[in-house]
């Protein structure tokens, strides 16, 4: 009985964790750099995917900084529930995430991991504000 009990408190507790993790993943959170940590989160939403698709696919060149990461501003990390197939001069790759960084030194640029585990930054042209209203965020002036 008590190793039956003990199973089914296992397999509970498993279940829960795994939920957790499920829903961890798929949440769209906002990074402040200058206090390293999260500062919003949200569930992601087809809204939400769809900005930032149309924000990849207008990608307009490769960050060329040593340290792309500026040293004050936001990085919104957006995990698409499918995989995204960008496919432009700099990247051919299938997209589970994408990571937007915003800050006043500089652009608007995106960090996306290829198959290979290589971190690659790129500028794009569109509006960020689009993906900041679909997550409903706003950035403290």
């Amino acid at each position: 009985m008590m190793n039956k009990t003990f199973l089914i408190v296992l397999t509970l507790f498993f279940s829960l964790v795994f939920v957790q993790s499920a829903t961890a993943a798929s949440a769209v959170e906002v990074f402040t750099i200058e206090k390293e940590e999260v500062v919003y989160s949200t569930s992601i939403n087809k809204r939400i995917e769809s900005e930032t698709t149309k924000l990849l696919n207008e990608a307009k060149g490769l960050v060329t900084k040593i340290d792309p990461i500026p040293k004050t501003g936001y990085l919104i990390k957006v995990p698409l529930t499918e995989s995204f197939s960008l496919n432009n001069p700099w990247i051919k790759s299938s997209i589970n995430q994408a990571i937007f960084v915003i800050t006043d030194e500089d652009s608007p640029s995106f960090m996306v991991i290829n198959e290979k585990n290589q971190s690659i930054f790129l500028y794009f042209d569109g509006d960020i504000n689009s993906l900041l209203q679909a997550i409903d965020f706003s950035i403290p002036s």
